[in-house]
């Protein structure tokens, strides 16, 4: 039977096809941070387009709509439309963008419409964690960098549990140093062997050493055993970096938020004076 690869159809592409929409998908709800678009949108799907007829519950899925789209485009989350339209409120009031609101986290309290200043840090604290960033930056990148250009798998001997290095020239004696360097001895490959007397040492190896390293280098099983090894360790300093990306990320947002916080802290408390309400909200009640 004869037949031609435009017989088949790649469903995995299709499969992967729908990453995007999921991730959308997910993004829309934790920015909204509410499932209320997703389930609206499913009912209507289910129970069709038709109207409510009691008025207090079409009231209720209007406000909780209007609810869950400020939420999504400012990003705040303000837990009633009613504390919504009273940080627009406030907003307006005092010259301050949504968006600038954002931006301090949860430093500003939805519910008072002020700055938390006592949750605040110093500006010495900020500039360490921005330098603390700065250094987890600069760990993300060489680590990722020393993945790409790691060679040599590092295996031990089951006698001593004494470390080496081992690569497509040959293998080397390894010692680690602070902060978790590897320092290289000499090579040993297998024309070296050759050349290598029995029972001698060689490359900083041991007699024993060096004759059981002689026997193995180039040979497929430790070949295996080397490329199984390189890609363990690729993997352990890729989740490392990821890891070190995460807190960076999250220490980077946190300095933002307090920065911006601060920022508007004392901008609002030079207002005071002149504007007693800048800062607090004396107009209307909180929710």
């Amino acid at each position: 039977m004869t037949f031609d690869m435009d017989s088949f159809v790649s469903t995995g592409k299709h499969a992967a096809a729908v990453i995007p929409v999921l991730v959308g998908l997910g993004y829309a709800l934790l920015r909204a941070g509410s499932s209320f678009p997703l389930l609206a949108r499913a009912w209507r799907w289910v129970g069709g387009t038709s109207t409510i007829s009691n008025e207090r519950v079409a009231a209720y899925l209007r406000d909780q709509h209007d609810l869950s789209s400020f939420q999504f485009h400012s990003g705040l989350r303000p837990h009633s439309l009613r504390q919504t339209t009273q940080l627009i409120d406030w907003s307006d009031d005092n010259d301050i963008p949504i968006e600038r609101i954002r931006r301090c986290g949860t430093y500003f309290d939805l519910r008072s419409l002020t700055i938390d200043e006592a949750a605040l840090r110093s500006k010495r604290s900020i500039r360490l964690a921005g330098v603390a960033t700065l250094v987890l930056l600069a760990s993300t990148g060489g680590r990722l960098y020393g993945a790409a250009m790691m060679k040599y798998a590092y295996l031990s001997f089951r006698d001593d549990g004494r470390h080496f290095a081992v690569a497509d020239d040959g293998a080397r004696t390894l010692r680690w140093s602070l902060p978790a360097l590897p320092t290289y001895g000499p090579t040993l490959s297998k024309a070296q062997c050759e050349a290598v007397p029995s029972g001698t040492s060689a490359a900083g190896f041991s007699p024993e050493q060096t004759r059981v390293l002689c026997r193995a280098l180039g040979t497929p099983e430790l070949g295996r055993m080397a490329a199984d090894n390189l890609r363990a360790q690729r993997l352990f300093i890729l989740f490392l970096a990821a890891l070190s990306a995460g807190v960076f990320w999250n220490l980077g947002a946190w300095v933002n938020r307090t920065r911006n916080a601060q920022t508007l802290s004392e901008e609002l408390r030079k207002r005071r004076p002149d504007n007693p309400g800048a800062g607090a909200n004396t107009t209307h009640e909180p929710a």
